[in-house]
């Protein structure tokens, strides 16, 4: 962007923000009251008389409260305007519920006829975890279940335009989350204001990764990041935590040395509090929840892989119950879980690591209902919602990729477990037939699968009912299923309140009886 501003101007160089700061000092019922931080700036030759008028708008644009403010500003100084307005009988922004915005417009005018407006979103509402209950939103609870987001793509890398956020976005709400964890780095600003008009509910996250360096550079470097990215993104009202690390272990050193991680991050969460008090902090953690590193923050959110690369899926349950008996008052989430699968392998018995969709199935399935059964879980993160750009890895059927997606990393297939998610969070009619890609068959009967939220589900084959059956964790199983040689029309019907919903698949069987 080219930014073009008179003399007088609000300041344009703190960290790159807006220069204007919306603080929610207070938010019930009946009123709101909201601390405006305006940075002025007089660039003119001359002392100014600078006026700030603050204004703020309902969704219709109409005026509900504001201020005036004068001051003089000597030439090249600038100066912080702390005003507080008054919002009468607040309509809260409320999540996905009622995602509502006011706009927040600050516009100053010099005496020389200088004069420069910024517009900030203004989502007013009130936030906490319980360490037994997990997260509530203005009073009322809401389990948060979502994903992680890279925001790389095939062919393009970073280098985005507002089409590509855009379905990116569209693919997260479809399958019916509302929180969205922004690893590893700071994010386009589109996509935050996406996130604000829909009502996700947003964990934004510094780009430190891994390890620290004994270098004093490196260091302010991190702050200065944190800053840059709390500064920039103050007043999201869909981010309710910033995120001051991920994956940092106390052993773990960079080649050429290292330094105990201790000391920056407890910096780095001291300056977050210090930059936002109103927020709540946290880190993703991949260490044992009695490391130093693991208890810094105000949240206590782990990167987890039972099942993949070590333990079995159904071991992360009694993990998690371990924890929380030995911390009763930590407040506990999971950043990270998740399976790789190329949407092209495909296993009769999958197993662990083995890529196939059948196993990122099996995983996802086991994790969801252990994540789901525990509301003393604040948030839960799906590791990832798009196959991403990894150069040292060499697996699946892709080198250089991490295939732990829920979408391929063209965004043009959904893999099963993107249906199997939908079919527990959204409100939209799903039946999914699992296992689509998996041709040709060479067995003459197998397992049918079918993602749902429907009351029952009908399967039939090849025009013939195979009956209909119910299910209380969305997942319908018909056992031994017939095949014939050639093509087997597969129909899956589900019914609920008078509606009906339909997928087909076409299975082709080779005449052959050995095992894939």
């Amino acid at each position: 962007h080219l930014l073009v501003v008179d003399p007088v101007h609000i300041d344009l160089m703190d960290y790159g923000s807006p220069g204007v700061y919306l603080m929610q000092v207070a938010v019930a019922e009946e009123q709101a009251e909201v601390e405006v931080r305006t940075r002025v700036l007089n660039e003119s030759a001359d002392r100014a008389q600078v006026n700030v008028r603050i204004e703020v708008l309902d969704h219709a644009g109409q005026v509900v409260a504001t201020t005036d403010r004068s001051k003089r500003v000597r030439a090249g100084k600038s100066f912080d305007l702390v005003e507080k307005v008054v919002v009468e009988h607040p309509h809260l922004w409320n999540g996905q519920k009622d995602p509502y915005l006011y706009t927040a417009r600050v516009a100053v005018t010099g005496d020389d006829g200088s004069a420069d407006v910024v517009e900030q979103p203004l989502g007013l509402r009130t936030f906490r975890v319980s360490p037994n209950r997990g997260f509530f939103l203005n009073g009322e609870h809401v389990k948060l279940h979502g994903v992680n987001r890279h925001q790389d793509r095939l062919d393009m890398g970073n280098a985005l335009t507002a089409r590509e956020h855009q379905e990116d976005f569209d693919l997260i709400r479809e399958m019916g989350a509302n929180t969205i964890r922004l690893a590893h780095y700071q994010h386009a600003e589109y996509f935050y204001d996406l996130c604000d008009q829909d009502g996700q509910i947003v964990w934004a996250e510094l780009a430190l990764v891994n390890g620290v360096t004994d270098s004093e550079a490196f260091n302010e470097n991190a702050k200065r990041q944190l800053r840059e990215l709390i500064r920039q993104n103050y007043n999201h009202p869909s981010i309710v935590m910033w995120s001051v690390f991920n994956e940092i272990r106390v052993n773990e050193r960079f080649a050429g040395g290292g330094a105990d991680p201790v000391p920056i991050l407890t910096e780095l969460n001291a300056l977050a509090k210090q930059e936002d008090e109103t927020r709540l902090t946290t880190s993703a953690a991949m260490t044992d929840p009695e490391d130093a590193v693991a208890n810094l923050t105000d949240l206590q959110s782990f990167n987890r892989y039972h099942g993949w690369y070590y333990a079995k899926a159904t071991d992360f349950g009694p993990w998690i119950d371990g924890v929380h008996e030995k911390h009763p008052n930590a407040r506990l989430g999971i950043s990270e879980y998740g399976a790789g699968a190329s949407a092209f392998i495909h296993s009769r018995d999958p197993v662990a690591q083995d890529h196939s969709e059948e196993w990122q199935n099996v995983f996802h399935e086991i994790w969801w209902q252990a994540v789901e059964a525990r509301p003393y879980i604040w948030g839960s993160h799906i590791w990832n919602m798009f196959d991403f750009a990894s150069d040292m890895r060499d697996e699946g059927d892709h080198k250089g990729r991490n295939d732990k997606g829920l979408v391929t990393y063209d965004r043009k297939v959904k893999k099963d477990p993107f249906f199997y998610y939908k079919a527990n969070w959204s409100t939209e009619p799903v039946v999914h037939i699992t296992g689509r890609r998996f041709q040709p068959r060479k067995r003459p009967s197998i397992d049918v699968k079918v993602y749902a939220n429907e009351a029952s589900v009908e399967l039939m084959v090849n025009g013939v009912s195979l009956g209909r059956i119910q299910s209380d964790n969305h997942v319908f199983v018909w056992g031994n299923v017939p095949f014939g040689l050639g093509d087997n029309q597969v129909t899956a019907i589900g019914r609920s309140k008078g509606r009906t919903t339909t997928d087909v698949v076409i299975w082709v069987r080779e005449k052959s009886e050995d095992a894939v």
